[in-house]
């Protein structure tokens, strides 16, 4: 009954929280294959737009474990990733569809298909792997809790990210590079 009632005067909180980790999943999805030119100072870089976004989930990952526990933090986690599936599953059906064929129909689908059609890398393992490596961000956030007694919030949560990370850049590169790579 406690948590019925955390859950009912936070609702609205709850719902923003929720629809933020939905937007940080799918935008990605969206602008998969856009690169952003950066300038700083001295010097310039171009960057994946995803990882403009998912930059932000881990903080808020790591905020929401600390605030509202761990299992608030996976519901919208898996909330997130849920809407991104199906977004990208019900957009990739109605883009594979079939047009009439008429000359705007195929101009239209082309587009759609040059700039939509990204949305078969969100599906691929990559993101699976990311997934992977923000469940262990607040598996291992929630047991460093524990460990330090609540202390520390900036240690722990930094020393939980290059962790996850770590398992997000091998699991990833395995998956990508490793049909690639002869080991003999």
């Amino acid at each position: 009954m406690k948590n019925d009632n955390f859950l009912q005067k936070n609702k609205p909180h709850i719902a923003i929280l929720g629809m933020v980790y939905s937007l940080l999943f799918y935008v990605p999805c969206v602008v998969d294959e856009k690169l952003i030119h950066i300038n700083m100072l001295f010097t310039s870089f171009d960057v994946p737009a995803p990882f403009l976004f998912f930059t932000f989930i881990y903080p808020l990952t790591n905020a929401v474990t600390e605030v509202y526990g761990t299992k608030m933090a996976w519901t919208l986690l898996l909330g997130g990733f849920s809407v991104m599936i199906v977004f990208s599953l019900l957009s990739l059906g109605i883009i594979d569809a079939p047009s009439p064929h008429t000359i705007r129909s195929v101009t239209v689908q082309n587009d759609y298909n040059l700039i939509f059609k990204a949305i078969e890398s969100c599906m691929g393992w990559g993101y699976v792997a990311f997934f992977i490596g923000i469940y262990v961000n607040v598996f291992l956030l929630a047991k460093y809790k524990i460990k330090f007694n609540g202390k520390n919030y900036y240690g722990r949560s930094v020393i939980a990210c290059c962790i996850s990370e770590f398992i997000v850049t091998v699991i990833s590169n395995i998956i990508i590079w490793g049909p690639r790579v002869s080991f003999i």
